[in-house]
């Protein structure tokens, strides 16, 4: 049972940084995009 339990904590605990590490990646991605819209926004004014 104990040897279960660890297994189950392991593959979540594995899970959790899997989805983690993909939230974190969407977010660096979206927050390059936005930066990168709102340069283009600026150097278009800046025209």
């Amino acid at each position: 049972v104990t040897r279960s339990y660890q297994q189950w904590v392991l593959s979540a605990t594995i899970l959790y940084e899997i989805l983690l590490g993909k939230a974190t990646l969407y977010a660096v991605l979206v927050s390059a995009l936005v930066l990168m819209a709102m340069v283009r926004r600026r150097v278009g004014l800046g025209r």
